[in-house]
């Protein structure tokens, strides 16, 4: 028996997931959501309405921080709790490359 780390999801070869649901799932050890991206195909983020593409949550399952993308270009970041509204865009820029978001 496995521990699920990472889930994607492709439509005729590109990253895309229909219907509103994130396109990629990253878990942490715990089993609780790590990151959640929202693409339309060929893996660009990307989320229509005002929702964020891409979701960071901390090992407890709360929202770190919340980032919209139109056609894969960022819009805007929001950050949920008081200790990350204090870590600059980079640093959560890192946590996401360390991610591999």
């Amino acid at each position: 028996e496995g521990t699920l780390v990472h889930e994607m999801w492709y439509i005729d070869g590109a990253h895309y997931r229909n219907g509103d649901k994130p396109s990629e799932i990253k878990y942490h050890d715990n089993g609780n959501v790590k990151a959640e991206s929202y693409t339309k195909g060929m893996g660009i983020l990307h989320r229509d309405g005002d929702k964020p593409a891409q979701i960071l949550y901390n090992k407890n399952g709360e929202k770190q921080v919340s980032r919209y993308y139109k056609d894969g270009v960022k819009s805007h970041i929001v950050k949920h709790t008081e200790r990350d509204k204090t870590k600059s865009e980079t640093e959560f820029d890192e946590i996401s490359a360390f991610l591999d978001l």
